[in-house]
């Protein structure tokens, strides 16, 4: 199983490892497609620190697995591979004619000491026309010192991994930081193991939290391990945005300007990173500082699309489809403003537009968030849209989520219901917790499409919000995201609309659907201007985001999840 936790850029995947481990009983090679005239083979053997059978020194009757790389400038790919089986440590491999790289993976297991999990031979293997004799031999590494703080403290569950600077897109090795702060690999060994004498860049993102702003980070330039860097701090403290999160139910979220989690980066400098929607949370406990797996939520928020092919979004959109102008189009001259009551909770307001996008068609935007009430496990959103421009303007506007319940993001299955205005995800697995958004509002249901595939075309977005196309059950087990919307929506100038999005959550199917009726008599209630909360706000300072939020933190790619590397 694949876990969020092990799924930054370019990351180590255990699955990988596993695939190609698992048997040890397994030999022989994988040849290179294509034309071997004027190649050659490389062979030789796996040799551990004394110098004699690198099985020697792993568990007995697992296996080892060597792979050629094809090295910048070529993409990321492997020109052959084999597969031992201890006590066999020889190999041979042959290959097209080229310079490459050589890497041994050794199998997943503490048992392995101190040597490196994947061990790179840095000298180029040069072949033209003649075979090759070129043993490996894989020496102990080094740990990796430092760790993970938050306010002074140490913290566990932040995520750090390493790319080959030479060999960008091939895997190294990821860790996570322990109980003590300190870093501990996949395989559990503290410190984490790292080969000695490699030039590294640290995986992206790395050294966040949940509900934590960076102090000190990971380095952003290469760096020869141990010699030029042998530690790495993640120096973090409470994120401000928790101070105005919804924490009031078991559902917690964090309510950022078109940003529904807090988990697009372009605010983390000044805001740190939210809670995302964690769930459930229980009661007098708080959320938790953790990766982004703590969160069901990965990325979600407004998106508003314009015919043909105008798309305008709240959350940074890059890897999952076409961005038009501005991969994210709300919300970067926000201001915020906080109310809370004992007996209400938490109010948050955001004022924001559509001003710092290339895109821009003059949408205001006030955004004003609820906490629900208890017992129920629900947030709501209330979107209030403003034309400030000199023209009439028609749109679709609703919700992008990108759900990933659960530790494993590509076992999940969706559903719609209330004729597409209630959208939800869970895992395939029966026992997951239920998660998804509830649009209610005057304007009918427009967009229902659940997705698979990256890099939809802005016309395809627009064609799915406006409704061209449905895909409302997701019964398949994948990584599927959701595009949600109501519309047309017209309106001249300084004219305004609104429409309500409601975070819904439950521990069973019974359960959701009933915190989603209670979040819709919720919204019926204030939109029927009943409720007596206005009375006993008590308005908070405001905020205001700084400098456009134009050199805020970085994201990984959503479809990385299950790792990017070879």
């Amino acid at each position: 199983m694949i876990t969020r936790s092990l799924r930054p850029a370019i990351a180590l995947t255990l699955a990988l490892i596993v695939a190609c481990t698992d048997d040890g009983s397994r030999t022989g090679s994988l040849a290179p497609r294509g034309d071997l005239v004027g190649g050659g083979t490389i062979s030789g053997q796996l040799l551990g620190p004394d110098g004699t059978s690198l099985c020697n020194f792993i568990p007995d009757g697992s296996g080892l697995v060597v792979r050629v790389l094809n090295p910048p400038p070529a993409a990321p790919s492997f020109a052959g591979s084999q597969f031992l089986g201890c006590p066999d440590n020889a190999f041979s491999i042959p290959v097209a004619a080229g310079t490459y790289l050589m890497r041994v993976t050794l199998p997943p297991d503490p048992a392995i000491g101190s040597l490196p999990v994947r061990y790179l031979l840095t000298t180029p293997v040069v072949v033209d026309g003649a075979d090759v004799l070129q043993n490996i031999q894989v020496v102990p590494g080094s740990g990796l010192g430092g760790g993970a703080t938050l306010d002074g403290a140490p913290l566990g569950g932040v995520d750090l991994g390493f790319a080959y600077d030479e060999a960008p897109g091939y895997a190294v090795i990821e860790g996570t930081s322990g109980a003590d702060g300190g870093w501990v690999d996949f395989l559990g060994r503290e410190p984490m193991i790292v080969q000695n004498n490699v030039r590294y860049r640290v995986l992206l993102p790395s050294c966040g939290a949940l509900g934590t702003k960076v102090l000190q980070g990971a380095p952003q330039d290469d760096f020869l391990f141990p010699n030029e860097l042998s530690a790495i701090n993640c120096t973090l403290t409470t994120a401000p945005n928790i101070a105005f999160s919804h924490t009031r139910t078991r559902l917690a979220v964090t309510p950022m300007p078109g940003d529904i989690g807090g988990l697009s980066g372009e605010l983390f400098d000044q805001f740190g990173e939210g809670w995302g929607v964690q769930f459930p949370i229980p009661a007098g406990q708080a959320p938790v500082h953790g990766s982004i797996s703590v969160s069901h939520l990965f990325r979600g928020g407004l998106i508003v699309g314009l015919r043909p092919d105008r798309v305008l979004t709240g959350v940074d959109f890059s890897g999952y489809g076409q961005c038009g102008g501005a991969c994210r189009d709300f919300g970067l001259d926000g201001r915020m403003s906080l109310a809370s009551s004992p007996q209400f909770g938490t109010k948050v307001f955001w004022h924001y537009s559509d001003a710092t996008s290339p895109e821009r068609v003059g949408l205001k935007v006030l955004q004003q968030s609820y906490d629900g009430v208890p017992p129920n496990d629900y947030v709501l959103f209330h979107f209030v849209f403003t034309n400030s421009s000199t023209g009439t303007v028609t749109f679709y506007a609703g919700m992008f989520a990108d759900w990933d319940i659960g530790p494993d993001a590509s076992d999940d299955v969706g559903a719609s219901a209330l004729d597409g205005r209630l959208m939800f995800m869970t895992d395939a697995t029966p026992g997951g917790v239920y998660a998804g958004t509830l649009l209610l509002g005057d304007f009918p249901v427009s967009g229902n499409a659940f997705l698979t595939d990256f890099g939809q075309s802005t016309a395809t977005q627009v064609a799915a919000l406006a409704g061209d196309f449905t895909v409302p059950a997701a019964p398949d087990p994948a990584d599927h995201r959701y595009l949600q919307a109501l519309g047309p929506i017209t309106l001249k100038p300084d004219g305004s609309a609104d429409i309500w999005i409601a975070v819904v959550a439950g521990e069973n199917q019974d359960q959701f659907f009933a915190n989603a009726d209670a979040a819709a008599a919720d919204v019926s209630q204030r939109r029927a201007k009943r409720s007596p909360e206005a009375a006993v706000w008590s308005a908070g300072p405001e905020a205001i985001v700084l400098g456009g939020g134009q050199g805020g933190g970085k994201l990984l790619d959503p479809r990385c999840k299950k790792g990017c590397a070879h």
